[in-house]
């Protein structure tokens, strides 16, 4: 069992999951409470970890919102919002950020504080609606350094909408940074193909072809 601060939040997790490749998952994020006095359960977060060795990336990670305030100690049962509520959080998140897009300062500072299961639970409620939003929320969270953050989100979006060629690329950008160095030419590779296929080859950066250079 660890205890520690969540990156850039004032929110605290006690991790009880397994340290081992593909090891289960189960992490309670707590956030202080002035109203109650106390530490609040607010989030829930099980499933498994990335293992490489079965050429998994990402795991497979689920969060649940926690209504009430259960406090540090309370095993359950906890009470769930409604997933109406959840998709409303997301449109209203998703909405702040086409407000802020143009302000490249906000933008960074935003990126910097968003906790690390918010990509997670958008990867959980993707619609071909928010789609395009989800892959942007990616994207801004590989710019700010976070490719680690935004691996599940975008293998997601590429696993449900293989049409969005662009997830791809932003994909095969979030393994390399990750140094998944062979699993990121393979995306990019069909990243490549795609849009050859597309007729939008003068479109592919060419850093993407220096990466598939054999020499990486």
């Amino acid at each position: 069992m660890a205890l520690y601060q969540v990156v850039n939040t004032p929110q605290i997790a006690i991790d009880g999951s397994c340290s081992s490749q593909g090891g289960q998952i189960f992490t309670h994020i707590y956030e202080w409470s002035r109203e109650n006095a106390d530490w609040c359960l607010i989030r829930e977060i099980t499933g498994e970890k990335a293992d490489l060795d079965s050429n998994d990336a990402a795991g497979s990670r689920q969060v649940n919102r926690v209504l009430g305030c259960p406090r540090i100690g309370n095993d359950g049962p906890y009470s769930y919002p409604p997933q109406k509520a959840i998709s409303d959080e997301i449109r209203r998140k998703f909405a702040f950020l086409n407000q802020i897009k143009n302000n490249k300062k906000l933008l960074t500072a935003y990126f910097a504080s968003v906790p690390f299961y918010d990509s997670i639970e958008i990867s959980e409620n993707v619609t071909v609606d928010n789609v395009a939003a989800a892959n942007d929320f990616a994207y801004h969270l590989l710019e700010s350094g976070r490719s680690d953050d935004s691996i599940q989100l975008l293998e997601t979006l590429v696993r449900g909408f293989p049409d969005r060629v662009v997830a791809k690329l932003n994909l095969a950008d979030a393994y390399w940074d990750s140094q998944l160095i062979q699993r990121a030419q393979g995306m990019y590779t069909l990243y490549v193909a795609q849009m050859k296929q597309l007729g939008k080859s003068a479109r592919i950066p060419s850093q993407v072809y220096a990466r598939l250079k054999p020499n990486h």
